[in-house]
């Protein structure tokens, strides 16, 4: 009656949606960016259910584009299934997140922030993923503790069951539509069956009002603008009626629609749809065949102010100078980085890079090549609230693999940014072998290889640091590449190098010091043997263009 007194009072012109706890539709649950969470309790019980500290709990995380959480009636494995994510919230400040072997990317996604919902919400110390199947497999404290809330030994077997899929769940594309036409003319509310699907937008009249079946899926009430007052206020209840006429499950999603004020979804029921100011548009005039040619040329960086065209064909946003701030995933959480490290990453962690300049933000999250899927569900987790608290969601987020590191990911560090191998580390590896490609800011980068001579590549130029540091340079690189290699040494040796040698000495152990600008360049086949000894030997080189064993 409510929802009817304000229909009346705002003109009848909004949409009504009727929704049902665990059947809502997409649009209600896209109202929640964070899902829909379902706690037991309420006003009959007093909230005695939900409160700041309360008992453990068990929630099933589901949906494939809008997850939904909801709270089991106990912790038990009976109500687990492989298809979908369950967190378990303990009264021992630590957060379970089990992971079901056949659950989607999004419903661990989802589940991720939920639990640090929680997570924050409770004061918990840790969360802890868990997989399908390897709870034995646990650390000893974290088994232990898993084992106080579920019996580890009952996992096996009684998980299998995977309920419906998610895209059963969420279908909203239905083959079997139905048209019922609605009038009180002579005073009796009729419904009269018009067509089955495909619908066209002329099947209506402004007239009448239509109730539009989703084979039991979904009910739609079309109200015409020249509809009875009646008709517009019983919309809603008569679509009860109808639903109760063809014993349809009371829990469908029920929406009453006025003409020309259709949402998307109701549109989309359509075979073709025009609003009324829509505008038609002419395709007469074509530009096929009439693409600028482009002719590749090399990079000045000090021109992308007087050509911004140029700067645009390299996605380049400006020259890389503004301010830069980098975090690394640790625990889940971000961790700033020293200034000292900006531009070194590690294989085995994802780090987070917030730029800022003139027209904006811009969030760049890097994913390792050996990154753990905790990491990187953590990193997408943190990059979201780091845009959204930081930010109010106006930054550009931009993924970065590995490998395929953008133009201006590389330009803001210079052309020298550093990929090593394994987990972060706080300084620099004392020794290791670098692979270094490109030949000018936006384009450069050094890549660990592993430390022997079967890794040189005619074709580039490498990076060699041990008790020395060398630049081999193949008989296929250019002058450039030779250059920007300088630049990237320049970087290591920003401040001197104290190296302790102990092989081969004799009594105290020998300690020399490696100068800012005290290396050695190296040609191909003019090697001493003091680049031999470092590398760990000689074999032949490489001649193609693929970074070796890594």
């Amino acid at each position: 009656m409510k929802s009817v007194e304000l229909d009346n009072y705002l003109g009848g012109a909004p949409i009504q949606h009727r929704e049902v706890q665990g059947r809502e539709s997409i649009r209600f649950r896209g109202y929640f960016k964070n899902g829909i969470r379902y706690l037991t309790g309420g006003i009959a019980s007093g909230l005695n259910h939900i409160t700041k500290k309360s008992e453990p709990k068990l929630y099933k995380v589901k949906g494939k584009r809008s997850p939904s959480v909801t709270q089991m009636p106990s912790i038990d494995w009976k109500y687990f299934n492989s298809g979908d994510v369950f967190i378990l919230d303990t009264d021992d400040e630590v957060i379970f997140i089990w992971i079901g072997r056949a659950a989607n990317p999004m419903e661990k996604l989802q589940a991720t922030k939920v639990a640090q919902q929680l997570k924050i919400e409770n004061n918990a110390l840790a969360l802890i993923f868990v997989e399908d199947g390897k709870e034995l497999a646990l650390p000893e404290a974290e088994k232990t503790l898993l084992g106080v809330y579920l019996d580890l030994r009952a996992s096996v077997g009684v998980k299998g069951n995977i309920k419906e899929s998610d895209e059963m769940v969420e279908q909203t594309h239905y083959n079997h539509i139905k048209l019922y036409q609605c009038s009180d003319e002579d005073g009796t509310y009729k419904v009269t069956e018009v067509k089955t699907g495909p619908l066209y937008q002329s099947d209506l009249d402004s007239k009448d009002s239509f109730i539009i079946d989703q084979n039991g899926r979904g009910i739609w009430v079309w109200v015409g603008k020249g509809a009875s007052k009646k008709e517009r206020i019983e919309a809603i209840r008569n679509a009860h009626g109808f639903v109760r006429k063809k014993k349809y499950d009371t829990s469908i999603p029920v929406t009453r629609v006025v003409e020309h004020g259709e949402p998307v979804e109701f549109k989309s029921l359509f075979h073709t749809w025009r609003d009324p100011d829509e505008v038609v548009k002419s395709y007469n005039q074509y530009s096929i065949g009439k693409i600028a040619h482009l002719t590749p040329s090399k990079l000045d960086m000090a021109s992308l102010h007087a050509c911004p065209q140029l700067a645009a064909s390299t996605r380049l946003v400006d020259n890389g100078k503004g301010n830069k701030t980098v975090w690394r995933i640790k625990n889940v959480e971000l961790e700033t980085v020293d200034k000292s490290m900006f531009g070194v990453f590690f294989s085995g962690d994802c780090y987070l890079v917030h730029y800022q300049y003139a027209a904006g933000d811009i969030l760049y999250y890097w994913l390792g090549s050996h990154r753990s899927i905790k990491e990187q569900t953590a990193l997408t987790i943190q990059t979201i609230m780091k845009d959204n608290n930081d930010f109010s969601g106006n930054a550009v987020q931009v993924r970065i693999v590995q490998g395929k590191e953008s133009p201006h990911f590389l330009t803001m560090f210079g052309g020298s940014a550093i990929m090593f191998k394994g987990d972060h580390q706080d300084m620099l590896p004392t020794t290791f072998l670098l692979q270094v490609t490109g030949n000018n800011e936006y384009n450069t980068k050094a890549v660990q290889v592993n430390m022997r001579a079967s890794c040189l590549n005619s074709n580039d130029v490498f990076i060699l640091k041990k008790e020395k540091v060398f630049i081999w340079c193949g008989k296929g690189s250019t002058g450039d590449e030779r250059d920007v290699a300088k630049q990237i040494v320049k970087i290591i040796l920003k401040d001197d190098y104290i190296v302790v040698c102990g092989k081969n000495s004799r009594g105290d152990h020998r300690i020399n010091r490696i100068l800012k600008d005290d290396y050695s360049v190296v040609c191909e086949g003019q090697e001493k043997d003091d680049f031999w000894s470092a590398i760990g030997g000689k074999v032949s080189e490489q001649t193609t263009k693929t970074v070796s064993d890594y």
